[in-house]
């Protein structure tokens, strides 16, 4: 539905995509996801540490409030702590419902309610 990119002049700091459904981001209606996702978010190793996630995060807040929506939602897995505690300092909730497995992975669901 959406790319997101952070830029600095014409260089590319960060990006993440936000889709319309679970159906979209990752052909499973099955979760019953209507609501904006968000999926690979990104930032350079060079940009780390300057607050490019949050704006990210920021932008997709407002994205998802302009399209009516009443929740943002995101998928992660244990490898990335790192950025599962971003999500939740942000305000991302664990929503256990929306979660899925990946071969031997289990795809945890954070939510964010506008």
């Amino acid at each position: 539905d959406k790319v997101l990119v952070a830029k600095c002049n014409q260089d590319i700091l960060g990006t993440l995509q936000l889709f319309q459904s679970s159906e979209k981001a990752y052909e499973k209606p099955e979760l019953g996801i209507f609501s904006p996702i968000i999926r690979l978010l990104a930032v350079h190793p060079e940009s780390r540490g300057r607050g490019i996630a949050q704006e990210l995060l920021k932008a997709s807040v407002n994205y998802a409030k302009s399209q009516g929506a009443s929740s943002l939602y995101l998928h992660s897995t244990d490898k990335m702590h790192k950025a599962i505690k971003l999500y939740e300092w942000f305000g991302f909730k664990r929503d256990r419902t929306k979660e899925f497995q990946n071969q031997d992975i289990l795809v945890k669901c954070y939510r964010l309610d506008l």
